[in-house]
């Protein structure tokens, strides 16, 4: 490299590093006057969690008046209390300007008096009471309340649907509310079309096992059976098959008179029934597998046959039809809305 190439890059080097001390320089010189600006003030008078300026006009206005701040009527309905249930349920609210207190004007026992029917109260955005947590003491200017249409019991009737408007209409009145209807105003047209569905679907299991041979099981080898960790009592002294996995109830056992089973060293069994309720238990198919699964497990180690209701020997190409008729109703039941062996089937098919 020459003399003057080697200036060159020299002088080069020298103009960047010029270059970097400037910018350096004008950075600080600009942070330097940003902090300068003055801030804003954060007392506590500017604060909207210390001021009244943080609230609403609306809210501010109705505190001055003493009146209420309810959530509108569509918020009520996306976020209606536990164990309410609009797919199955007529459910009428009724809102006040006023806040009451006591039960003095709420009826409690003619509500009682018709089948199937449920009051939550509460007061702006409070819990929701109901049951016996409704007493002297509770505050409110919201109710809700709640009919079932149909379940095993039957299905509601005009008497019923009459008696439950005629209530709802005048509790509006005495507390001079505004009765609005969330679900299912139509309650007569409504219930038949659910009793319908839940007659469609409503449908039991009903397994056998009989000895192949002899006339009854001794009931000394069943012990190691019945002493599955999959296999309970439950408190009508029924022995129960469970999932393991997510502790749910598959089926309930019984003898063939359909009393509970005795099993003891000394006891015999003439056969066994399985019974499954088929909306009430969750994942039906994969259930229904797994109690077909255990059933040849048992009657391979015990010599026995499983037979239908009607005590038909089943061979594989049965079990597939009944899997198949199972599999239907599952999916009926989760197009409705009604997962199986949740809280709202255990309400219709209860």
């Amino acid at each position: 490299m020459s003399d003057v190439q080697l200036a060159l890059l020299i002088l080069g080097v020298i103009v960047i590093v010029l270059m970097l001390i400037h910018n350096l320089v004008q950075l600080n010189k600009q942070q330097a006057k940003q902090k300068q600006v003055a801030l804003p003030k954060t007392d506590d008078s500017n604060d909207p969690l210390f001021n009244d300026s943080g609230l609403t006009n609306r809210a501010k206005n109705s505190q001055e008046k003493g009146e209420s701040d309810i959530p509108s009527e569509n918020y009520i309905k996306a976020n209606l209390p536990e164990g309410i249930y609009r797919d199955i349920e007529s459910v009428a609210l009724i809102t006040t300007k006023a806040v009451f207190e006591g039960i003095n004007n709420l009826s409690l026992t003619t509500l009682a008096a018709i089948n199937g029917t449920k009051i939550y109260i509460r007061k702006d955005n409070d819990i929701w009471s109901t049951d016996s947590a409704i007493d002297e003491s509770v505050k409110y200017n919201q109710i809700l309340v709640v009919l079932l249409l149909a379940s095993r019991k039957g299905v509601v009737d005009e008497v019923d649907s009459k008696k439950f408007i005629e209530y709802s209409e005048e509790v509006n009145k005495i507390l001079n509310g505004s009765l609005m209807w969330l679900a299912n105003p139509d309650i007569l047209s409504s219930a038949k079309n659910l009793n319908d569905f839940r007659r469609e679907v409503d449908k039991s299991l009903l397994l056998k096992v009989f000895p192949k041979t002899d006339v009854s099981f001794h009931a000394a080898p069943l012990l190691d059976f019945f002493e599955k960790p999959n296999v309970r009592i439950n408190n009508e002294s029924f022995h129960e098959i469970h999932n393991l996995e997510n502790d749910t109830l598959i089926c309930r056992l019984s003898d063939l008179s359909g009393k509970p089973l005795e099993i003891n060293g000394s006891s015999f069994v003439k056969g066994i029934i399985f019974k499954m309720d088929v909306p009430n238990t969750k994942m039906i198919t994969q259930s229904f597998n797994e109690l077909v699964g255990l059933i040849k497990e048992f009657n391979l180690k015990h010599n026995a046959v499983l037979v239908d209701s009607g005590n038909k020997q089943l061979d594989e190409d049965q079990i597939s039809r009944i899997y198949v008729y199972l599999k239907s109703i599952e999916k009926k039941l989760i197009e409705r809305g009604i997962n199986p062996g949740s809280e709202i089937a255990k309400r219709l098919f209860s």
